[in-house]
């Protein structure tokens, strides 16, 4: 057993030598149970803002598992914690999280005291009162609170710093019912709520009856003023429901019945009753009855039907009924040996109807039927008797009465134009209608008359008609004929013989009269018409077109139409005629009053030519593609001996031309003539250097576009070289522009592009560019960050990104920057893709941004800078830090801060605009020249010289020390944040200035080999080394760090 012991405790002692060996000279780790003398501890207090109980709060050693819990007094006390600076975090519901830094040395206790802001919030609300009072000065309260408010005369109200949870909102006013609503209040926001306050209420019921106990459903009762009505039911009840309480005039209303008004009073929670009848309007009805002689007579009735009202007339005619309910009634005057009289009359209330009439004696009438002779429709025939006014036309069925006629021996007359006047004697009866039937004869005349031929042929045998009816003759041999005893009318003549053109004529028949018609009947015609087109489709204009031994001709017009009429029926040849096409020839059937269709397309005259190509030094002229454009497009290629043929061209001039990558081009004129073969030769020489132009900018990785003249259409051999490395991609090659990928390992600088075309004789092409370094990180001043990765992709890290940290998923990314809460990547083709959010107003990215070789980005503000040397800006609306100077260019590097923007120009001098409240955009020192980089912080701008000097100005710099600094390493970058700045030496350290509450501001001193640094958020830096690896110093705090293992991609120096 003792040995058994000392083995445990061997390899106890073993293990605790490989874990220090394993930890290096890193962080220590976690004491043992037993090592309670290298260890301290830290008590302290929680106190809470509302005075709320602190007990049962967790108080945690951030990055570590250390936890302890308040008691009822909020005291705590940690045990067992390592030596060393720690940051305390304290969290409960509906409080803010606190945190604390604090020191911890060995076998001491450290003090300290946490103070925890209870999570608030507000209410918005509007007030509402039924019927559009005012809310102005009602009181609004929270109840369970001491907490009120008043609304203003909009009916708004506010409530602010509410500690968060629900509340019960209450409002008060006389003769309205209270009103509430619960709500819940969020951290810092305002919760919206509406309150309605409406009107306490009563209710107004009763009966109605009418006068006379009749139904007294369908009475409209209402409060006068309001929208408050209904209607009785056959009992007379009705209610009103839900009214507001207050004084009314209620009105009852039907037809025929006086309108009842009276003043009720409605209580809240209560029912008023009421209770009456309504009573029938009245009116009266007077006049005069007279009698057909016009005398008056005082023993005429006159009553209402179906009523007890009647009277008689006095000795003047005269009557009057009256205390007559309103109404419409039957009134009937009625005497013996005179036709009784009714009519209508309405009683109106408190009128009296006014009624004048006169008696007739009783009458007898007339009626029947009178017929046409030939004719279905017998309407319109007069009938009339004589020496009387009794007069009226017969319906189409030919029927006619005549009534009211007094009795007696009458003469009736029937009569209608173009009929024989007919009469009878007719007798009228008391009360009885006598009847007569008859038809009327037509009147009748002839036609005559005469139709000859054209040409002068025998008229015989012409068929004459009148259409519609059965009237027809033939002409004899002199075309006369003669048609007779037709009834008078209008009619429609015809004449008609087999190969001449119908004739119709319209010819009036008058009563005993002969209608004279001389007419010449014409030959049958065609016509021929159509359409013509040109090769190619398209329509054919001034086309000759002709039937051959004819004179029928005509053109075509503007929609290649054409149209030949009147050509006598038969055989015909059809001939176009066009300059330039050939002659289209076709046979056509030309038929009686009918149209031949033609439609053809006319096609072009053609030749030929041949030719052949030479080539200057003897080389092969096979393949070679020759081009020829005059009235049509032609190419073709050469055989082995550089000939070539066009065959079926159309006639005309063509401009012919070879072409052969590196040769000049040539052209010749050949003229291509109908069924003809002409020839042309065409000689290439060799082109000398190629013409060539490039932006003045371009970056690492990027696309870079060489437009000019001479590149060949094909690359073949030929090669692009930047910076003496040729180019690793060529995306596009023609004889005037090529697209290549900028090598990824050339240097930044002003840079020498060569084009060196495929042949050894033929001589290379040099121009200069400035190619600008790739930024494959970026910071943000909100601790969140991007990169782009050896893959060329974008990556990214950090507690705040934008949209929740979604990125796009585009590739091909060269360079990224990063504003407050948007990120922008720049695309190899030389498009910038921007994400993120914007709480406040901006303009947006430019559409169709495009060529941009650079960017930057802060706070809300972003700049792009274009291959011509502009520079294009964006985003935040305020301090006109988005307006670049005008007429800036020749620019060659960007940097963008939170309140000004700088521009570094290709002679070294520096540009700013932006925001002037710390003099940010005043000239820079007038001594600054030769500026190789350019930076800063929110608050001064940074350059780099070329002596590797660094000089800074306005706030930031006099603040933090930096207006001049000199090294004898030498700077060659800077990079800045809020309020740190980072500039990077010639050998691969850094130096920087600024805040360093945390070390931000003292990269670690054993720091080499760095390929670019700068600020990360507020309590960081971030380097990124030449492996592509990242270094940070500063604050520890886990969730700020870039991830284990990440890996970007580095751009030479």
């Amino acid at each position: 057993m003792p040995s058994m012991r000392l083995a445990r405790s061997s390899w106890l002692c073993l293990l605790l030598l490989l874990a220090a060996a394993c930890n290096g000279s890193g962080e220590s780790p976690l004491p043992p149970p037993d090592a309670g003398s290298s260890v301290g501890q830290v008590s302290g207090q929680v106190v809470l803002d509302d005075a709320a109980p602190p007990a049962g709060i967790a108080v945690t050693v951030q990055g570590s598992s250390l936890t302890a819990t308040t008691d009822t007094e909020g005291r705590f006390t940690l045990k067992d914690v390592a030596p060393g600076a720690h940051t305390l975090v304290v969290r409960t519901p509906r409080y803010r999280e606190a945190s604390e830094a604090v020191e911890v040395k060995a076998r001491e206790t450290a003090s300290v005291t946490l103070q925890l802001q209870r999570e608030r919030g507000g209410i918005s609300g509007t007030l509402q009162v039924e019927g559009g009072a005012s809310a102005e000065g009602i009181t609004v309260a929270l109840t369970g609170t001491s907490r009120q408010t008043q609304a203003d005369a909009q009916g708004h109200f506010v409530f602010t710093q509410l500690p968060t949870g629900p509340y019960t909102l209450q409002a008060l006013k006389e003769t309205y019912e209270p009103a509430q609503a619960a709500v819940e209040v969020g951290v810092d926001a305002q919760s919206p709520v509406t309150l309605s306050l409406l009107r306490e209420r009563g209710t107004v019921a009763g009966v109605f009856q009418l006068e006379g106990g009749g139904s007294a459903g369908d009475i409209t009762v209402l409060l006068a003023g309001t929208d408050f009505s209904a209607r009785t039911d056959a009992e007379g009840r009705f209610t009103l429901a839900g009214v507001a309480t207050g004084t009314y005039t209620l009105r009852a209303q039907r037809d025929s019945y006086v309108q009842h008004e009276q003043q009720v009073e409605v209580r809240a929670g209560a029912k008023t009753s009421v209770s009456e009848i309504l009573v029938r309007e009245r009116g009266g009805v007077a006049g005069t009855i007279l009698l057909e002689e016009g005398v008056s007579d005082r023993n005429v009735t006159v009553l209402l039907v179906g009523t007890d009202f009647t009277t008689q007339t006095n000795a003047q005619g005269q009557f009057s009924l009256t205390g007559i309910p309103t109404g419409t009634y039957t009134l009937r005057a009625r005497r013996n040996n005179y036709v009784q009289h009714e009519q209508q009359v309405e009683v109106r209330v408190d009128e009296q109807t006014s009624v004048s009439q006169t008696l007739t004696h009783e009458r007898g009438g007339v009626a029947g039927t009178l017929l046409l002779e030939g004719s279905t429709n017998a309407g319109n025939i007069t009938v009339r008797l004589v020496d009387t006014e009794f007069s009226t036309r017969t319906n189409t069925q030919g029927q006619f009465s005549l009534t009211g006629v007094p009795t007696g021996a009458y003469i009736l007359i029937a009569e209608r134009d173009g009929y024989v006047q007919h009469e009878q004697q007719v007798e009228v009866r008391v009360g009885a209608q006598t009847s007569v039937t008859q038809t009327l004869s037509r009147e009748r005349g002839g036609v005559t008359g005469t139709f000859l031929l054209e040409g002068g042929a025998s008229a015989g045998n012409v068929t004459v008609l009148l259409v519609g009816t059965d009237f027809t003759t033939q002409t004899n041999a002199q075309g006369q004929f003669s048609l007779t005893g037709i009834p008078t009318g209008t009619y429609t003549l015809r004449a008609q013989r087999d190969g001449y053109v119908q004739h119709e004529q319209r010819v009036e028949v008058r009563v005993g009269a002969q209608t004279s018609v001389t007419r010449t009947l014409s030959r049958e015609r065609g016509s021929v018409a159509g359409t013509f087109y040109v090769e190619g489709g398209a329509r054919a204009v001034n086309v000759a077109v002709r039937l051959v031994d004819t004179d029928f001709s005509t053109q075509t017009n503007a929609q290649g139409e054409f149209s030949i009429t009147g050509v006598p029926t038969g055989t015909y040849t059809l001939r176009t005629q066009l300059d330039d096409y050939v002659q289209y020839e076709q046979s056509v059937e030309v038929r009686a009053n009918a149209q031949t269709s033609v439609s053809r397309t006319l096609f072009r005259e053609r030749g030929a030519f041949t030719g052949r190509v030479l080539v200057e030094d003897g080389a092969s002229a096979e393949g070679l593609t020759v081009l020829a454009h005059g009235p049509e497009s032609w190419g073709t290629t050469t055989d082995a001996e550089g000939r070539f043929t066009f065959t079926g061209v159309v006639t005309g001039t063509y401009a012919v031309s070879a072409r052969k990558d590196h040769y000049a081009s040539t052209e010749a004129s050949v003229e291509v003539r109908v069924d003809a073969t002409a020839t042309v030769e065409l000689t290439l020489t060799r082109q000398g250097a190629p013409t060539l132009v490039v932006p003045k900018l371009a970056v690492q990785r990027g696309y870079l576009e060489l437009t000019g003249s001479g590149f060949g259409d094909k690359r073949g051999e030929s090669r692009v070289s930047v910076g003496g490395i040729e180019v690793p991609e060529y995306l596009f090659w023609s004889d005037t522009q090529v697209l290549v990928r900028v090598p990824t390992n050339v240097s930044p600088g002003p840079r020498d592009v060569v084009l060196k075309p495929g042949p050894d004789w033929r001589p290379a092409a040099t121009v200069s560019l400035r190619v600008l370094r790739q930024q494959t990180l970026a910071t943000s001043s909100r601790d969140w960050n991007l990169g782009v990765t050896p893959e060329n992709t974008l990556t990214g890290w950090g507690p705040n990104p934008p949209l929740g940290g979604q990125r796009p998923t585009t590739g091909d990314i060269v360079s990224v920057a990063a504003g407050e809460y948007f990120g922008l990547g720049l695309k190899a083709d030389g498009t910038v893709i921007e994400w993120g959010e914007y709480p406040s107003p901006r303009t947006p990215m430019p559409e169709g941004l495009s060529n941009v070789v650079a960017i930057s980005a802060a706070s809300n503000i972003a700049a792009a800078l274009l291959r011509d040397g502009t520079v294009v800006s964006w985003g935040g609306l305020e301090y006109n830090r988005t307006k670049v100077p005008p007429g800036l260019q020749d620019v060659v590097a960007i940097s963008v801060s939170t309140y000004y923007s700088w521009a570094l120009k290709a002679d070294g001098t520096v540009v700013s605009w932006g925001n002037d409240v710390y003099g940010q955009v005043s000239v820079p020192p007038a001594d600054l020249s030769g500026v190789t980089a350019i930076g800063g912080t929110t608050f001064g701008g940074v350059a780099i010289t070329s002596d590797g000097t660094l000089r800074g100005w306005d706030f930031g710099a006099t603040h933090n020390g930096y207006e001049y600094v000199t090294d004898p390493v030498g700077f060659i970058d800077v990079r800045g944040g809020y309020d740190i700045l980072v500039a990077l030496r010639q050998d691969g350290t850094l130096r920087a200035w600024g805040r360093n509450d945390y070390g931000q501001a003292t990269p670690p001193a054993t720091l080499t080999g760095v390929a670019d640094a700068m600020p990360m958020g507020t309590f960081n830096g971030v380097a990124l080394m030449q492996d592509g690896t990242l270094t940070t110093w500063g604050s520890s705090t886990a969730f700020r760090l870039p991830p284990a293992g990440l890996v970007l991609r580095v751009a030479p120096r």
